[in-house]
């Protein structure tokens, strides 16, 4: 399975919304007096899930928002959804740094699904000509089975790998915000400050459209000590499926940019990366505990 491809978008926006397969509140009744069967209300927000291989145990990521396009259709945009191996610190570096542009990369993958009664199906489709060529053909697609849980929060069954013809298991479960208070380190790869074990704590907040503001501090960094992120047109800071994307915008032209993915332990694998005066300053990966 490809474990983190790019594409293009040309806009980005955020409508974070519910993973809520709204379906009937109890059985209706038909002209002919037979029951249709109850439809699973999954609960809103954000999902994140995992995908194990039956034939090499690797283990893959998904973070999606799903959005309802009614009749029992549903729907995770490009710029909502992404596929990388668990652990994977750069999961979400493959996000634009700066924004808008003509034609913009992202993780190409896009989420569709049905759910009939506690049953879904749905497929994960990648496109790697990007945004640009998402009305051609899919160069790969896992589909995906499974059940959805008497309480609406999970969803446990099996999926399998179009490309690769690669199979196993998948669930997912629904929740999961990145606000609280983080604290770790980063290696910084490029040896810009004191060393390469930079300390690092923040305190993000995930707001109810997906957009994430927070402040931190890195110590012992030449290229910045204080980080103020906020979301803007330029400089977007956003969450879903508990990935993160927050940038900092320490000047007019200066930036820092940290992602992070949760290990679903508390902890979060991070990367980051900072240009100052048009050059990177400093870029590498580290770890952080969820306060």
């Amino acid at each position: 399975m490809n474990t983190l491809l790019k594409t293009v978008a040309t806009s980005f926006t955020f409508a974070l919304v519910a993973f809520g397969f709204a379906g009937c509140g109890g059985a209706n009744t038909s002209s002919g007096g037979g029951s249709q069967p109850q439809q699973a209300a999954l609960v809103t927000g954000s999902w994140s899930g995992t995908l194990v291989s039956s034939s090499n145990n690797g283990t893959n990521r998904l973070f999606a928002n799903i959005q309802s396009q009614g009749a029992g259709s549903y729907f995770s945009t490009m710029q909502q959804t992404n596929v990388c191996n668990l652990g994977l610190a750069d999961c979400m570096s493959a996000i634009p740094d700066v924004l808008p542009e003509a034609c913009q990369e992202w993780p190409g993958y896009v989420l569709t699904a049905t759910v009939n009664g506690s049953q879904i199906t749905g497929s994960i489709p990648y496109y790697q000509g990007g945004y640009c060529n998402a009305n051609s053909a899919p160069d790969q697609s896992i589909s995906f089975t499974g059940t959805v849980s008497a309480d609406g929060k999970s969803i446990v069954g099996t999926y399998r790998d179009s490309l690769t013809a690669d199979s196993g298991t998948f669930n997912a479960s629904a929740g999961g915000t990145v606000t609280g208070t983080y604290s770790g380190q980063i290696f910084n790869v490029t040896a810009t400050g004191n060393g390469p074990n930079l300390p690092v704590s923040f305190a993000l907040t995930q707001n109810n459209d997906g957009s994430v503001t927070g402040t931190g501090t890195i110590s012992n960094f030449a290229c910045a000590s204080t980080l103020t992120f906020t979301n803007t047109s330029a400089y977007p800071s956003f969450a879903f499926g508990g990935a993160f994307h927050v940038s900092a915008q320490l000047n007019q032209t200066d930036y820092l940019r940290l992602d992070g993915i949760t290990n679903n332990d508390g902890t979060y694998a991070l990367s980051f990366f900072a240009v100052i005066n048009n050059t990177n300053c400093a870029s590498g990966q580290g770890s952080a505990t969820k306060q």
